[in-house]
């Protein structure tokens, strides 16, 4: 009997994956893109700040530079890219499906409790309502607009010093997402739906790594 995995159905499954739509991969909804109301696709010019998403993006070039913005004046550019989930976070704007993990008439955006603690360095639900350290080695920019009402006329904060950034859901009261301002952070437990956002790699169907991998197993198998 011939054995389902030969090299040309294994071939066969990698191009469906390969060609099969976005929407197969999450729940049923509009894949309009909140800031430009079109479909995501591939940016041009390439973002700068939020490039994990050249490839698809539901924004484009300028909310990219507001993103970047936004974030140089909370951090120094010395800790620009220390904080991978922070900085995925700020830019779930450009997320291709950021639509699926928001509700517009609720103003809540649903975020995985898992990538939450990544993003907390914690390893417990309970730390969540707790401050953390991960940010004090760098500091926040206390000149910062979000900031004008806590920093106590400092011009820097150490955010597991300031009472106001005491748990997760009060420091994201205070640092909001880039064009999603008047949204609440809800933390979720993921499900087989993927009904949160969890990290910036979003769907299986990545188009270059997919290709990548298609060509590679065409030459070894």
């Amino acid at each position: 009997m011939k054995s389902i995995f030969s090299k040309s159905n294994f071939l066969l499954f990698l191009s469906i994956l390969l060609f099969l739509p976005k929407k197969t991969f999450s729940v049923s909804k509009s894949d309009h893109c909140t800031l430009t109301g079109e479909n995501s696709k591939d940016p041009f010019p390439s973002l700068v700040k939020c490039y994990k998403y050249n490839n698809e993006a539901c924004c484009v070039s300028v909310h990219d530079d507001f993103i970047n913005n936004y974030i140089s004046n909370i951090l120094t550019d010395a800790c620009l890219r220390k904080y991978n989930e922070f900085e995925d976070l700020m830019c779930f704007a450009c997320h291709p499906l950021e639509n699926y993990y928001l509700n517009e008439t609720l103003k809540e955006i649903y975020i995985c409790k898992d990538f939450a603690k990544r993003l907390w360095n914690a390893t417990e639900d309970e730390e969540l309502k707790k401050s953390t350290t991960i940010f004090d080695n760098c500091g926040f920019k206390g000149d910062a607009d979000i900031f004008e009402e806590i920093s106590d006329g400092r011009n820097y904060i150490i955010p597991s010093k300031n009472e106001n950034l005491s748990s997760f859901e009060d420091f994201f009261n205070i640092i909001k997402i880039p064009f999603f301002e008047e949204y609440k952070l809800i933390l979720v437990d993921q499900d087989e739906n993927n009904n949160c956002y969890n990290k910036s790699f979003y769907y299986i169907k990545n188009k270059i790594l997919m290709k990548i991998l298609f060509l590679f197993l065409f030459f070894i198998l």
